[in-house]
């Protein structure tokens, strides 16, 4: 039976792998050397990028595609809104700012 120090010299003589069984025969763990494993996540890692790029991209050409609107957000942001003056607002002559104050009673409770 070979030892892990015997199947670590296999793997690191020619980059390959050892998969790992268990009774019935399924693999459950793979042992790799360390170039393999490093080329294995840059390789996941161009393709989720060029995932990105993809999607990007069909995104764009669909904004392309759509009809341009009357304004563009630069031009409805340079637009300022109207002010309103809180000055002018007219104030009812029967208002009454000094109400009477009304405070509970909690004697009853």
């Amino acid at each position: 039976m070979a030892s892990l120090q015997d199947i670590i010299k296999l793997i690191g003589a020619d980059d390959s792998k050892a998969f790992i069984m268990d009774e019935s025969g399924e693999i459950k763990l793979v042992v790799m050397g360390v170039g393999e494993y490093q080329r294995m996540l840059l390789g996941k890692l161009k393709q989720q990028v060029q995932d990105v790029e993809a999607i990007n991209r069909r995104i764009l050409e669909a904004q392309l595609r759509e009809e341009p609107t009357a304004m563009t957000p630069e031009q409805s942001l340079a637009q300022k809104p109207k002010r309103v003056d809180m000055r002018s607002e007219v104030i009812d002559p029967n208002f009454n700012f000094d109400a009477e104050v009304i405070t509970p009673d909690f004697d009853d409770i």
